[in-house]
């Protein structure tokens, strides 16, 4: 959706995509627990609400605003391709 690659792929999106992305690059194991922490983390490094973080990469993963709960797009469409999804919204964020 261009719409919102437009509002949630900028680049002040890039430092809480780069960190999910990290985050799930250096999980052992991916599981839903795992994810709702790393999540809780950068938002709170970054002083932002949990929406400001989980919709930037809802918008990565699945190129809308709306979907299932975001731990359950990332443990369905699996690691890899997670971190290519992120790659890609990264590079876009970067402009």
């Amino acid at each position: 959706d261009p719409k919102a690659r437009d509002k949630f792929l900028g680049p002040d999106a890039a430092p809480v995509l780069q960190g999910i992305r990290d985050g799930i690059a250096a999980s052992a194991t991916l599981d839903a627990a795992g994810l709702e922490k790393l999540f809780h983390d950068v938002a709170e490094a970054r002083s932002l609400g949990l929406g400001k973080v989980a919709q930037p990469v809802r918008v990565a993963l699945t190129g809308g605003t709306a979907s299932p709960g975001i731990y359950d797009v990332i443990l369905l469409v699996g690691r890899e391709e997670s971190l290519r999804r992120l790659d890609a919204a990264l590079k876009l964020a970067a402009g």
